[in-house]
């Protein structure tokens, strides 16, 4: 997405501290603006994910958390819904109707 301007990040407080700061310095680098989404349980992710979306972001780039892996299939037609590209670490994601993963392969570690 070359012209992605601004991506929306759903990022669990609980977890991936060290990727939301990576994505954060990538995105500075790009000019690229960061809305960044932060949750703590399985409800305030899908809300939180919802309203975010209606922002109008370009995509949305989910962070490792267990809840984004427990919530695969309902984020997918959340997104889906929104009509917005978005990318998760896990598999489960794609498998559950998302755009894409692009990560470990977790049944083969």
């Amino acid at each position: 997405m070359p012209n992605a301007a601004r991506i929306v990040v759903l990022w669990d407080a609980t977890t991936a501290e060290h990727q939301l700061r990576a994505l954060s310095t990538a995105a500075q680098t790009m000019s690229i603006e960061l809305q960044v989404i932060e949750f703590g349980d399985y409800t305030t992710m899908l809300s939180t994910l919802d309203a975010g979306l209606k922002e109008r972001s370009h995509a949305l780039i989910q962070l490792s958390s267990p809840l984004v892996t427990a919530g695969a299939s309902r984020m997918a037609e959340i997104v889906r819904t929104y009509r917005v590209p978005a990318i998760s670490p896990f598999r489960c994601f794609p498998d559950r109707g998302g755009l894409m993963s692009y990560g470990p392969v977790l049944p083969a570690l």
